[in-house]
């Protein structure tokens, strides 16, 4: 970390490599090996030797693994690896059409075709000596980390005055200014229907990013209902989810309507994991029990208040009856 931190890199980058190269090879095995057979090693050695790249090795797959969580724990304690002037000022804010991520093979190629067609880009990569490479050949630049989250990308962007929207102009899809910008961000730039079809429907969108993510992205239940459908909505948060959006059962009934609500509740799999039917007996005790089996059906009324067998033989009959 410390050659790595001289070189110019941040922390993050120093402490990244430094992971690689934390145990000791199966070559060091060959080597004590061969000190051993001409007589300059003890044979004890070679046993230590095993244990510590066993220990080593296994330890270091695991840490960088989980490298990133790692980082986070004791980034603060390796501000001594790196340089104070380790990230370059900033220009100020412009518009760039293209952006070219890395400039070594590929970017390289894309960056010079670029600038012999006096196109407006912008080279991001994360190596010091690319950055002074940029500037003898005067490209725009910005020098960052590349650590594998998007928020450091998100960052670093923002601070260009490039927002999802831009990148959505630029040609990027949904799932790349995901990548980058995080769900809400790609909503704004794209919009919910879209991102939405991007993942199937709304329940695989809920399922992948979770649903308070997706809610709160989104704009709210509320806002999800009346732009896609309760019946979509039940599906991807749940019943009891979206009536409490709406302040509870009574008032999800008396704003959409009760049709309306039974309609669309068989998407959450019906009412029988629902609170213990609780908002049908609710239900019930307003509007009696033949209406509440009307809506409800017979069986989850009578489930619901716990109804005998011949009580709901007699309701099923008054309400044929009437």
């Amino acid at each position: 970390m410390i050659i790595i931190g001289l070189s110019g890199y941040k922390k993050r980058t120093g402490f990244m490599a430094g992971l690689t190269v934390a145990q000791i090879s199966e070559f060091s095995l060959i080597l004590i090996a061969l000190g051993i057979s001409v007589g300059h090693l003890n044979a004890e050695i070679l046993s230590f030797a095993t244990v510590v790249g066993l220990i080593t090795i296994t330890g270091s797959s695991y840490m960088i693994i989980f490298s990133d969580k790692i980082f986070d724990k004791i980034s603060k304690y390796l501000k001594i690896f790196e340089k104070k002037n380790a990230v370059e000022k900033e220009n100020k804010t412009e518009e760039y059409e293209y952006l070219v991520f890395g400039y070594n093979r590929m970017g390289y190629g894309v960056g010079q075709y670029l600038k012999k067609r006096n196109r407006k880009f912008i080279v991001i990569d994360y190596n010091p000596e690319t950055a002074n490479l940029l500037t003898k050949e005067n490209i725009n630049h910005m020098l960052t980390e590349f650590s594998g989250k998007r928020l450091d990308l998100k960052r670093a962007l923002l601070e260009r005055g490039i927002d999802a929207r831009q990148l959505r102009a630029k040609g990027f899809n949904v799932r790349e200014t995901l990548r980058i910008f995080g769900l809400e961000d790609t909503t704004y730039a794209f919009g919910a229907k879209r991102v939405v079809n991007e993942f199937g429907n709304l329940t695989k969108t809920a399922l992948m990013f979770g649903q308070e993510e997706v809610a709160r992205s989104f704009g709210g239940i509320k806002k999800i209902v009346g732009e896609f459908s309760l019946e979509e909505a039940y599906s991807a948060f749940g019943i009891k989810n979206v009536n409490e959006a709406y302040g509870g059962f009574k008032n999800i009934m008396k704003i959409l309507g009760p049709e309306e609500v039974i309609r669309a509740a068989p998407a959450a799999k019906g009412f029988k994991n629902y609170d213990e039917l609780f908002d049908i007996k609710q239900y019930a005790s307003d509007k009696g029990f033949v209406e509440t089996a009307r809506l409800f059906g017979v069986k989850y009324t009578g489930r619901a208040l716990g109804l005998s067998t011949g009580d709901m033989k007699e309701l099923a009959r008054r309400l044929k009856k009437k």
